[in-house]
């Protein structure tokens, strides 16, 4: 009598557990077909709100659909200034953001995946007026430029002004990168201070009257890796990312990532 109600609880048990287990993949499931929403901010060639005549939406947003297509996660993307699309991620009004860099205070409000890229930021010059007196390889050595009548140039709105009035460099502000260039070739700039990407961006596709040959010699300040950045407040976040990290990492061991960043530079 006793083996047999105990035989029964263990089948019971036995049950019960793949009944949870059953329930467990359908959850998982569900969470997989909810489609994530990331909020991205528009910054070439990163970050293409409105594509050109190329069609290219950008680099982090073709790594991110390749990302989710392959973790079989529905992606949809919305461009919001840098501001709104910060706060909403902070707030969990949306998953995530496309991409951020790391900062300590961050750390509170978001999840941070395996590396996605690189931004790096120098000192752009034409190759064939450099000044072989000026080794110019720091934002000193660019203000020292600059206090010796050299004009350096930046573009209005990115934080790198910042960086620039901070040692207080005598600058002039363009108002987008391809106009920062164009300064530069017509050596109206004798330097730019800029992120390397955007203008490489441009050389490779060169628009309506630019030189298609251009010599550029730059200069790398500084660089540091960014990351998708996964919002805290979202129950679903934590197991998102380690699914993507997983992903990621293939599409880095089979060179997708290399493929995808050469159609932008």
């Amino acid at each position: 009598m006793v083996s047999a109600i105990l035989a029964a609880f263990r089948f019971h048990h036995v049950i019960m557990t793949l009944i949870l287990s059953f329930v467990c993949l359908l959850a998982d499931r569900a969470a997989a077909d909810e489609a994530v929403h990331l909020a991205c901010n528009d910054f070439p060639p990163l970050k293409i709100e409105h594509p050109g005549s190329n069609g290219l939406p950008g680099s982090d947003v073709d790594l991110l659909r390749e990302l989710f297509r392959r973790a079989d996660v529905p992606l949809h993307i919305s461009y919001l200034p840098w501001k709104r699309a910060f706060a909403a991620a902070q707030e969990g009004q949306v998953n995530g953001l496309c991409s951020c860099s790391y900062a300590a205070d961050r750390d509170a409000d978001f999840l941070f995946s395996d590396e996605i890229g690189r931004v790096s930021v120098g000192i752009y010059s034409l190759r064939q007026s450099q000044d072989a007196s000026l080794d110019v390889n720091s934002l000193q050595t660019l203000k020292d430029a600059a206090l010796s009548g050299k004009t350096i140039g930046v573009v209005d709105g990115y934080a790198l002004e910042g960086d620039i009035d901070h040692y207080g460099i005598p600058r002039d502000l363009a108002g987008d990168d391809t106009r920062a260039l164009d300064m530069l070739v017509r050596k109206r700039y004798d330097y730019l201070y800029s992120y390397e990407a955007p203008i490489k961006f441009l050389l490779k596709y060169p628009h309506v009257g630019q030189p298609s040959s251009l010599q550029l010699a730059y200069r790398e300040l500084r660089g540091s890796p960014y990351f998708l950045c996964l919002s805290r407040k979202l129950a679903s976040s934590a197991g998102l990312l380690q699914r993507l990290n997983n992903v990621l990492a293939g599409m880095r061991k089979d060179g997708t990532i290399d493929r995808i960043l050469d159609q932008y530079r």
